[in-house]
């Protein structure tokens, strides 16, 4: 069975029963932690929801979770030295700098007390590469052709290992990714 479902701006989108959006548990939605993957009939009127705007995907690809993973790592702030990245990982995104040193063999030393530099090269670097993410530092047209649940086991990625959100000004609308570099905010956004 099908439901159309209405935002609170009027947009509206039909979706199937057992549709998950992701959505923000009242009142605290500081961290990942904050948010769950809930069924469409368990939402209640004025739940906070993450939904694409004006965007339908017909025919979407969809990344496993090991692409997704570097993809949301390449979100952080690194600099190219021929084949190697270093990330500049600080203390806060400790799962970040666990990651890149067990998983995929990174180098760590610091920089300052609470800045370290993490070079990384192979799978990272290849994949970053493959993608156009080491120079124009946009996300790749594949992650915009991925279905819903992709996409939010994308967005969880990114809260790992990006950092946590904070709350904009109270002249500005809404939250963002404390460590998100600038160039990336408006693909996110989208």
């Amino acid at each position: 069975m099908m439901y159309e479902v209405t935002f609170g701006n009027g947009m509206k989108e039909v979706v199937y029963e057992k549709h998950k959006y992701l959505a923000a548990k009242k009142p605290r939605i500081k961290d990942i932690a904050d948010y769950e993957m809930v069924e469409l009939c368990d939402l209640k009127p004025n739940d906070r929801v993450a939904w694409a705007r004006n965007y339908t995907v017909n025919d979407p690809i969809n990344l496993s979770d090991d692409l997704l993973e570097i993809l949301a790592i390449g979100l952080n702030r690194f600099e190219v030295d021929g084949e190697t990245l270093h990330f500049k990982v600080h203390y806060s995104t400790s799962y970040l700098a666990m990651t890149l040193q067990r998983k995929y063999g990174g180098i760590a030393r610091y920089e300052t007390a609470t800045i370290q530099d993490i070079a990384v090269s192979g799978r990272i670097y290849n994949v970053l590469s493959a993608y156009g993410m080491l120079n124009d530092k946009r996300l790749p047209k594949e992650l915009f052709k991925c279905d819903n649940e992709t996409l939010a086991r994308w967005v969880f990625q990114a809260y790992k290992f990006v950092g946590g959100i904070g709350r904009r000004s109270h002249s500005r609308h809404g939250f963002y990714f404390r460590t998100l570099p600038v160039e990336l905010g408006r693909d996110f956004a989208h």
